[in-house]
């Protein structure tokens, strides 16, 4: 310490806010949720009767000495009274987080978003206890524990959180959102999009009126990016500086690897929503490339080229019958298809009509009885 530094003495308790309070001599901002010591250095401190009774810190910039009293000691509020009014709220909390999931249910369906699931939940008492705890929270618990009920959404991809986005934004009164953690590779792993909302106030009567005023969390996430939430819950690491610094590197890529699957995900169903496309035009304009391999997509392509009237049925089990009839392109499916499709025809006016992969299962079985025959 420098010869003459100001020395100052501070009452936390007297500190509003945070407990963020600036140094009285220069003026700079001193924070107690920051670790890094970046703005002070914790000089000495003082222990009594086993809590903390004074902090002696110093001014990176100045060098003040500052002495820190009024240290709070935080007492958890009575398990079994808070039990209680848990019990009565939790009914109305189920209630909520019903509605919140079967609107959203029913928005994702009506706007084509396909989804891996959703999910609902209430935190358990214990768990609605031990976060009020770990937050050192003192009153108001079921207004700050914001994630009492909660909805997630687990989607299939990166695309698909925007569109879930402006879906809720529509849908719900949004009273916050927090979707950085999903777009900044500065934040900690490989997060989720966090939205804190209420019932649209429409919803009213007598099945919304306790409910329209709580608050319910939506959590949207990427399949990549619930695999892991859920390892890296298991693994215990809340915070980036929990992790042993030998290992942060491995977490780290870990998170990059994932998205970066994420992102080729998105990359190759752009890519293969646009050959299906193309594909498809050119089959409605009478263009087909009979040369091209027999797969998921050139198949459909195929029954919109050769029988545009029809529905497809089921592609995957025909595909298994083409693969054991050892046709490998369009053309050699086409040839059976043309020989042996009025036959197949004949089979459907008498039972009905035929779904496009029935008609070729038809075709395909009767080419080879003809060559069993030849043979």
């Amino acid at each position: 310490m420098k010869k003459g530094s100001p020395h100052f003495a501070i009452d936390l308790t007297r500190i509003g806010g945070e407990g963020a309070f600036p140094c009285p001599e220069c003026g700079t901002i001193f924070d107690p949720r920051d670790e890094t010591e970046s703005n002070y250095k914790i000089i000495k401190t003082i222990i009594k009767n086993d809590e903390l009774a004074k902090l002696v810190i110093r001014c990176n910039k100045c060098h003040s000495m500052i002495d820190l009293t009024g240290f709070l000691t935080y007492s958890p509020p009575k398990r079994a009274k808070l039990k209680q009014e848990y019990d009565i709220l939790k009914p109305l909390y189920s209630n909520l987080v019903a509605e919140v999931r079967h609107h959203l249910e029913k928005c994702l369906k009506r706007e084509h978003v396909e989804i891996h699931s959703v999910n609902q939940r209430v935190k358990t008492f214990d768990s609605f206890y031990e976060k009020i705890k770990r937050n050192e929270i003192e009153k108001r618990f079921f207004d700050r524990i914001e994630d009492l009920a909660a909805v997630r959404v687990i989607c299939l991809y990166l695309t698909d959180l925007e569109r879930i986005r402006a879906i809720i934004f529509d849908e719900f009164r949004v009273l916050e959102a927090d979707t950085l953690r999903t777009q900044s590779p500065e934040h900690f792993g490989y997060m989720s999009d966090h939205y804190l909302v209420a019932l649209p106030k429409e919803y009213s009567g007598p099945r919304y009126d306790k409910v329209k005023k709580l608050k319910c969390e939506i959590q949207v996430r990427t399949i990549l990016m619930h695999a892991w939430a859920t390892v890296s819950h298991h693994l215990d690491y809340k915070m980036k500086t929990d992790i042993p610094f030998d290992f942060r590197k491995d977490f780290n890529a870990i998170s990059g690897v994932l998205y970066l699957a994420d992102t080729h995900f998105e990359l190759f169903r752009q890519k293969t929503k646009q050959s299906k496309l193309n594909l498809r035009k050119n089959a409605e304009l009478g263009k087909l490339d009979l040369d091209q391999e027999i797969n998921l997509d050139s198949l459909e392509v195929y029954f919109v080229w050769k029988f545009p009237n029809r529905g497809f049925g089921n592609i995957h089990h025909l595909l298994k019958n083409i693969k054991a009839a050892n046709l490998q392109t369009l053309k050699q499916l086409d040839l059976i298809v043309n020989k042996w499709r009025h036959y197949a025809e004949s089979v459907e006016k008498r039972n009905g009509k035929l779904q496009s992969s029935e008609l070729l299962r038809i075709c395909i079985v009767l080419a080879n009885m003809h060559a069993k025959k030849k043979v």
